[in-house]
């Protein structure tokens, strides 16, 4: 499907009416058959301004609930595992514990890790390497 066709006024008035109107650029782009990139340009040339703060205030806000949400799940998860390990009786079940210890301890350094730095990227380089194929070190 070839997009490169000129937008005649009419239906750039359309467009920008579409816009205006609150439609989401995609949204206008396939009731339109254009490319999104297309309807941005449309907008930038007739100075239409395209910030959607309030959605992204909308997602920031869903994303600081869900971290909380996680966070409030790995205290559960550290507590209970205080509880099983005061009734632990043999090594089998140590190591088990002591398995997913590790596991609480380093999803919660992540979650910790509010930048994404130095633990974060070496989560990211690990993978990176895993996906080429690379061995350990």
């Amino acid at each position: 499907m070839c997009k490169c066709r000129i937008i005649k006024p009419k239906e750039e008035a359309d467009i920008l009416e579409a816009l205006e109107g609150g439609l989401p650029v995609r949204d206008v782009a396939k009731r339109f058959d254009r490319s999104h990139s297309s309807i941005s340009r449309v907008a930038s040339r007739n100075n239409l301004n395209l910030d959607r703060s309030r959605s992204k205030k909308a997602t920031d806000a869903a994303k600081a609930f869900n971290r909380i949400r996680r966070l409030e799940t790995s205290n559960r998860s550290f507590r209970k595992y205080e509880e099983l390990l005061a009734r632990c009786d043999n090594a089998n079940d140590l190591r088990n514990l002591a398995i997913a210890y590790g596991i609480f301890v380093d999803k919660r350094l992540l979650e910790d890790a509010d930048d994404g730095g130095q633990r974060g990227g070496e989560i990211h380089l690990l993978l990176s390497t895993i996906k080429r194929g690379g061995g350990g070190r």
